[in-house]
This record gives structure tokens, C-alpha cells and sequence, in this order.
């Protein structure tokens, strides 16, 4: 392309130049002095070229990738976003905004990131890996009818399973406590779990799993438990007549 001499560029009052364009199929290097229709791509639209800083503030300043950030004096480049109470219902081929929640955090649905087997229904299909490892195994208590009550753990803590047994004529209760003590006598229980009776050599058995607590109950100071031979407050059974395994953290 040749450059526009300087004297067809009208500098007057009355005429002001059409704002034109030109595409060419390699970019073109004019050298200092010369002017130059606006460039255009293949497709009729402006190209634009914004260097380093043009997007930000700072006054133009170029932003160092990893650089450190001071807030109100380092420049940077913005995004945009906005709340609103209601999600927004977009149709194909519209623009909008990042959408905010109230807190400014930028909202996100996992639909959108995630290929799972259900989007409609937003449903992520999973499989459950085992994991070797104490990070998530969870504590195992055993007492095999050593004592009638002791406490698990002195604090915070998920009951997740349990396996009482019975070997008495009558039947008998299993109690948890929400306590990081052991219960003392006439205690009320948190939790209390019926078995019947069962023999020396054929036990009653209760076994309750994560179905059951769905997947686990929580005791907010502690776990402890005790054999009794009442429903709601803790009167001590024989020992020796029962065991107990419970799954906790």
C-alpha cells in the first residue's frame, strides 16, 4: 500500500477526511512520518492492537506477570461483573456480565465445568475410590465386656456405625452420650438402641451403618457410651454380658 502525500489530507475547518480502511494479507510496516488508512481483516472489522497496560490503570504502566500487588497503586487489568437478586436468563447468542453474588464473589455453576451424567438436573455422577491412608479412615472403639461405660472421645466428634451384642436373658439397651466424660449413673442418653435378649452361645446382635445415621451423627463435645438395662438414663448392665465396635472420627 502507498502512503497518502501529506497535502491530500485536508487540515481545514470544513472538510474532515472519511474514516476508510484498507485489508491486506500481511501486515504492513510504515515507517515514522507516514500516514496510513485504518487496517481491517478479512472481514471488514477494525483491527486494534492494545499493548501491555492499554486494558488496566496506571496510567498505562506495563503489568509484570508474578509481580507483586499493591491495591490503589498497582495497575491492573479489570473484570467486570454484577448481582442481581434473581439468576438471569440469557438467550443464545446475547452478551452479559460475569454475574456476582452479594458478597462480590463470582458466582459459578458447576453445569457449566464439570461433565457429569445429569446436567439437567444438576446430578454429578460419582465413583467412590478407596483412599490408603489414616487421612480419612475413620477411629475404631472395641470393648468386649471389659466395662459398662467409657467414653470414646473428649471431643467434637461422628458416630458413623456400631455393632452391639447380648448375651443376657432380657433385653438390653445401648446408650451414647453427648459428653468427653463417662456417664455417670441415672445419665440420660443422647442416643439409646433396644436388643434383645440372646445366649452364650447365640447373641443377640445390632448392627446400625452409615444408612442408618445417613451417614453419621454428631455429638458437639463428645462420645461416650454405656450398657444399661433402661431405655432413656444409663442403670448399669453386667459388663461381660456384651460387646461393642463403633466407626467414629
Amino acid at each position: 500500500m502507498q502512503p497518502l502525500p501529506d497535502y491530500e489530507l485536508p487540515r481545514d475547518g470544513n472538510h474532515v477526511p472519511a474514516a476508510g480502511g484498507v485489508y491486506e494479507s500481511s501486515t504492513p510496516t510504515p515507517t515514522a512520518g507516514e500516514p496510513y488508512a485504518l487496517q481491517l481483516d478479512s472481514a471488514g472489522n477494525l483491527l486494534v492492537n492494545v499493548n501491555a497496560g492499554g486494558g488496566g490503570g496506571g496510567g498505562g504502566l506495563t503489568v509484570v506477570d508474578k509481580a507483586a500487588f499493591t491495591a490503589g497503586t498497582s495497575p491492573f487489568t479489570p473484570m467486570g461483573g454484577e448481582y442481581n437478586s434473581t439468576a438471569q436468563t440469557l438467550t443464545s447468542g446475547t452478551q452479559a456480565m460475569a454475574a456476582l453474588d452479594v458478597n462480590r464473589n463470582v458466582q459459578i455453576n458447576p453445569a457449566t465445568l464439570l461433565a457429569g451424567e445429569d446436567l439437567t438436573n444438576n446430578v454429578l455422577g460419582t465413583l467412590m475410590k478407596p483412599v490408603v491412608g489414616s487421612q480419612y479412615d475413620s477411629g475404631t472403639y472395641q470393648n468386649f465386656g471389659s466395662s459398662t461405660t467409657a467414653n470414646i472421645k473428649a471431643t467434637a466428634g461422628n458416630l458413623y456405625s456400631l455393632m452391639f451384642t447380648n448375651i443376657n436373658a432380657a433385653i438390653r439397651y445401648i446408650q451414647f452420650f453427648n459428653t468427653a466424660t463417662t456417664p455417670a449413673a441415672n445419665a440420660t442418653a443422647l442416643y439409646s438402641f433396644i436388643l434383645g435378649a440372646g445366649t452364650a452361645t447365640q447373641p443377640a446382635v445390632l448392627e446400625l451403618d452409615t444408612t442408618f445415621f445417613a451417614p453419621a451423627n454428631y455429638f458437639s463435645t463428645g462420645i461416650a457410651f454405656a450398657f444399661s438395662t433402661t431405655a432413656a438414663t444409663y442403670v448399669a448392665a453386667t459388663a461381660s454380658d456384651h460387646t461393642l465396635t463403633v466407626n467414629y472420627v
